[in-house]
Order: C-alpha cells, then sequence, then structure tokens
C-alpha cells in the first residue's frame, strides 16, 4: 500500500466511511458491542471499584475494535484476536489514557456549553488508537493528539457534540425518573443500553479512522475518498 501524507476529511465524509467499516463486518463489530457493554455493566456493579474498573475496561475494548477496523481497511476479516488485542498487549498507561478521556467525555455530557470541556474530549477521542499505533507513555501520547488534531479540531467537535447530543438525549427519560427519587425500568433503561451497545464500537471505529487520516500512512490511502 502507498503512504499518504496526513489529510482533511468532513465529519460527514469520516461516517460514512465508518458505516462502511460497520457494513463489511457488521456481525463482529455488534457481537463485541454486545461484550463490551456486558463487560461494562458486569464491573461497575462491583461495590467502591465498580466505576474505576469500568472506566479501565474501556481502553483494552476500545483497543480491539482498532484494531479490527485495521484489519478491515487491510481487506482481511478480524478474528477474536484482533478484539483481544487489547487485553493481550494491555498496559497501565493504556487503562489511565482510557480512563482520562472517559472522563473528559462525562464532563463534555454534563457541561456541553463549556468550550474546555468539548476541546478535551474532541481532542483526546483519538487517544486510544495513538497508543495502540505508536506505543510510548500517556504524556506522550496526549501531546501527539493535540498536535494531531489541530488540523481538523472543528470536525472533531462537530462528531464529538453530535455523540454527545444522543447520549443526553437517550438519558432524558432515567434522568427525569431519578431527580423524581424513583427507579428506572427495563424499558425506560432500554434507548441508553442500546445506544451504547451500538455506540460503542461505532465511535471506536471512528476515532480509528480520524486517526489514521490525521496521521497518514498506508491505512489513510484506503479510504481516500472521505
Amino acid at each position: 500500500m502507498p503512504a499518504t501524507k496526513p489529510s482533511s476529511f468532513t465529519s460527514t465524509g469520516l461516517f460514512k466511511a465508518g458505516l462502511h467499516v460497520w457494513s463489511m463486518e457488521s456481525t463482529r463489530f455488534l457481537g463485541f458491542g454486545l461484550l463490551m457493554l456486558l463487560g461494562s455493566f458486569t464491573v461497575t456493579q462491583i461495590p467502591v471499584l465498580g466505576i474505576v474498573l469500568g472506566l479501565a475496561l474501556e481502553g483494552p475494548l476500545v483497543a480491539g475494535v482498532a484494531l479490527a477496523t485495521r484489519r478491515v481497511l487491510l481487506g482481511e476479516r478480524p478474528e477474536p484476536e484482533d478484539f483481544a488485542g487489547g487485553f493481550s498487549n494491555m498496559r497501565v498507561f493504556l487503562l489511565l489514557a482510557s480512563a482520562a478521556l472517559i472522563s473528559m467525555a462525562i464532563v463534555g455530557l454534563g457541561s456541553l456549553l463549556i468550550l474546555p470541556g468539548v476541546f478535551a474530549a474532541a481532542v483526546f477521542w483519538i487517544v486510544i488508537p495513538v497508543l495502540v499505533f505508536e506505543g510510548g507513555n500517556v504524556s506522550t501520547a496526549f501531546k501527539r493528539c493535540l498536535e494531531l488534531s489541530k488540523p481538523q479540531l472543528f470536525q472533531l467537535i462537530l462528531i464529538r457534540l453530535l455523540f454527545l447530543a444522543v447520549e443526553v438525549l437517550v438519558m432524558i427519560p432515567v434522568l427525569e425518573v431519578m431527580l423524581a427519587g424513583g427507579q428506572p425500568t427495563l424499558s425506560q433503561l432500554m434507548p441508553g443500553l442500546l445506544a451504547a451497545w451500538l455506540l460503542g464500537p461505532f465511535q471506536a471505529i471512528l476515532a480509528t479512522l480520524a486517526y489514521f487520516k490525521l496521521r497518514g500512512g498506508p491505512e489513510s490511502s484506503l479510504f481516500m475518498e472521505i
């Protein structure tokens, strides 16, 4: 594959490329998305440490989707070992970076009108692909994210705001019940669970594609149309 220089993309183009990758292996991405949802839900039920473990688990899971996405771009079928690759290469900084990434997303979710939160959610969206494909430590990964994201910051912010808006909308019924002192029913939780199932792997696919486009290289040449 010919190497390519870093190039720009539009949010629409990135979504189209993401849907194409998803459609190529939809069954496997859906299956792994279900495992992501069940794994995160299970560990968060652990008293005290559950939330921390849930955040930490996101790192290897998102890394697995990134590795599978690259496999699809190469014209190959992602295997279970690709999805599990985040665990076989698990490192402390990957977990810490994931926890920081999710925390930033939560901050952005609660304060969509606060520019620093939106900026952080956009810039560090690609931190897991950076760690997976370039290595390094947390500090260098965050610096690399800042470097890569600058040319496309506006597009990245648009994409992150869209996902955050969807997450807020599907959680409104649950938040209303909880604020009233009630307990959400399964039917009220279902939209959020369905969104998490579908958007979990899809966001990881988009983040990986954005990273390849911003970095350049042979993978980027496989979806030049965006």
